[in-house]
């Protein structure tokens, strides 16, 4: 697992006043689709906060079902935590006080697609137009450089810039484990099944010039 720490006021865990959990998500498809969130102007993986004495692939479930009505079972992949981040944060939202935030990214491949109906968001999501959708990666990729260099937003710009730091760690994984298989299922079916036809073919001549022959 990668850990990436963001403290610029270099912070001890002293100063810290509370500590927050969140979870995250790339969830991925068959057609390279990535699900993200859109929401006041910027990007989002899916995912939020984990509640007290909840574990962490139980809150990434309750949360994708939450924004993208998604219900994850056993047909779906989820990895462990392949990337964890860390926010030392002074005078969170000039309140005073100083807040960690510790984020934990994991990597999901599911066919499922986004059920509206099964979707609940809360107030201040529904306030800012929170929607969920599957997107090519280029698509993904694109609009979260364009919300990193162009957003007059502060957080919109600090959320893409930590998604696109988890996309690139998580690209490793997705070249280099299994997960790529899914991909080509299609080919490899296609493949065996060309070969199978061949092989059914000259079997078939064989039994003809077997015949012509006697």
């Amino acid at each position: 697992m990668e850990i990436k720490e963001y403290n610029p006021d270099n912070l001890l865990d002293d100063d810290i006043d509370f500590t927050v959990t969140r979870v995250k998500a790339l969830v991925i498809n068959d057609k390279d689709e990535i699900l993200v969130s859109y929401s006041d102007g910027g990007i989002q993986l899916v995912g939020g906060h984990v509640e007290e004495g909840e574990e962490l692939h139980t809150a990434l479930k309750r949360e994708i079902e939450e924004e993208a009505g998604i219900t994850l079972d056993d047909e779906d992949t989820i990895s462990e935590c392949f990337y964890k981040t860390i926010y030392y944060q002074k005078n969170y939202k000039e309140s005073g006080k100083n807040r960690k935030s510790i984020i934990y990214c994991f990597l999901i491949k599911t066919n499922k697609t986004i059920n509206e109906q099964n979707i609940h968001h809360t107030q201040n999501e529904v306030k800012n137009n929170l929607h969920s959708k599957f997107v090519s990666f280029e698509e993904f990729f694109n609009f979260a450089n364009e919300v990193l260099n162009n957003s007059p937003k502060e957080l919109n710009r600090v959320v893409a810039r930590e998604i696109l730091g988890t996309w690139k760690v998580a690209q490793n994984l997705l070249t280099k484990n299994i997960w790529r298989l899914y991909n080509h299922i299609d080919t490899i079916i296609f493949i065996i099944l060309l070969y199978i036809n061949w092989l059914r073919r000259e079997i078939y001549a064989t039994f003809i010039w077997w015949d012509c022959k006697n």
